[in-house]
């Protein structure tokens, strides 16, 4: 059992941190099949005034440090003694492969009596499905297959386009495979319809729903070709079959949290540490730390200047309003956008950044240590923010290009 013993006592003094974004939109499955977390791929320059660009990917479930859009300013406080931010990287589910299904109607014999490419009301446009009647007034729809012993079956066969332009729905087309990849979810209504002047397009049918099957699998070789056998209550004479191709998830390890913390003495240095958290591994979490300007461009980043391997320092400048903003990334993201030489951070676990004046302690430092890495206190505390040894006018450019916007009311 993973067991955290941070060296920091947050019971009481963890300030909640104010987190720069808005929420996701989660990409739920349509239907009644219930959504399985994707952060912009890189932080979005933005003003405060303007809304954010969708992001390439989304998140499930999405958290409010996501996607950076600015500042985000509060009433909040710190008290006048240590404070600390408490979060974690967490690996988010996204979308994966969602492949372009090819669904059969069979008979005893293995015929085709109906199919469809992509007919469903759920899913990307590229799901199958079918709504049939009772024609021939039987008293049942269609599509089922009477098994001679007063039952009715409704024979299926899931396989992937373009499977079944030859006829046949095998996991093959023209002795090629039909090369679809990912997940899908079959649900299938069974209906009574008693009035005859129901029509069924509507979408879902009318009528009385008897009772719903699912079915959910995967096109892991590009060539299956998916046989189903379900019994259809009695009663029914519609079906109405639906296919989501969307519900593919995978897990991803490269969340990046936009922190902004408040309540601090305007223009004065501070260093943010951190000083906790292990990941699965009961290892320190492998941090990169960013300072971020008030369009979430990074100004500058540290991935191993902390207390212990891995864990992260920078030293920077309140801002007019008494606030720091800042992201958290994994290991060797230096820039902050979830991704590493084009490959998610691969980082997981929990994080405690501590919040500090700089010109007020100094932390020793680690054996190993350079001057150069000592020195960032220093020059922070003497508004040195370029590091070039000299406080300029580049300096107070610096400061004023990163100024966060007044705070309203």
């Amino acid at each position: 059992m993973c067991v955290s013993r941070s060296p920091v006592a947050v019971a009481g003094g963890v300030a909640l941190v104010f987190a720069a974004g808005a929420l996701a939109q989660t990409m739920s499955a349509v239907g009644p099949v219930p959504g399985a977390a994707d952060e912009p791929a890189s932080n979005q320059a933005l003003t405060t005034n303007e809304p954010p660009p969708p992001p390439i990917l989304e998140f499930e479930p999405p958290e409010p440090n996501d996607i950076c859009t600015g500042p985000v300013f509060d009433n909040w406080v710190f008290p006048d003694r240590e404070r600390f931010v408490v979060g974690s990287l967490k690996p988010k589910r996204v979308p994966t492969d969602q492949p372009d299904t090819w669904l059969c109607v069979v008979d005893k014999e293995d015929r085709v009596i109906v199919s469809d490419d992509n007919g469903s009301d759920a899913g990307n446009g590229k799901g199958s499905g079918l709504i049939i009647g009772d024609g021939n007034n039987d008293g049942w729809a269609d599509v089922l297959t009477n098994n001679g012993d007063g039952t009715y079956s409704l024979r299926l066969v899931v396989t992937g386009f373009p499977d079944g332009f030859d006829g046949d729905c095998n996991g093959f087309f023209q002795n090629a495979p039909h090369g679809q990849l990912g997940k899908f979810r079959l649900i299938i209504r069974y209906i009574n319809r008693v009035d005859e002047e129901m029509i069924t397009e509507a979408i879902p049918p009318l009528g009385t729903v008897l009772r719903t099957d699912e079915y959910a699998d995967e096109f892991i070789t590009g060539a299956e070709a998916f046989r189903l056998n379900f019994t259809a209550p009695d009663g029914t004479n519609l079906v109405h079959i639906t296919i989501d191709n969307t519900v593919g998830r995978r897990l991803v390890p490269r969340d990046v949290d936009q922190i902004c913390v408040g309540g601090l003495e305007p223009l004065a240095p501070y260093c943010l540490t951190v000083v906790g958290g292990l990941n699965k591994d009961c290892r320190p979490t492998d941090t990169v730390l960013c300072w971020i300007d008030k369009t979430c461009d990074v100004i500058l980043s540290d991935d191993d200047s902390g207390p212990a391997k891995g864990w992260s320092e920078i030293c920077v400048i309140a801002d007019a309003n008494g606030m720091i903003c800042f992201a958290v990334s994994g290991a060797g993201d230096d820039d902050c956008d979830g991704l590493v030489n084009g490959v998610p951070h691969g980082v997981v676990g929990d994080y405690v950044i501590e919040v500090r004046r700089a010109d007020r302690y100094r932390r020793p430092m680690r054996p190993g240590c350079t001057d150069t890495d000592g020195r960032s206190v220093e020059m922070a505390a003497r508004g040195d923010l370029n590091a070039d040894g000299v406080v300029d006018t580049l300096d107070l450019v610096t400061l004023l290009a990163n100024w966060g916007v007044v705070i309203p009311g």
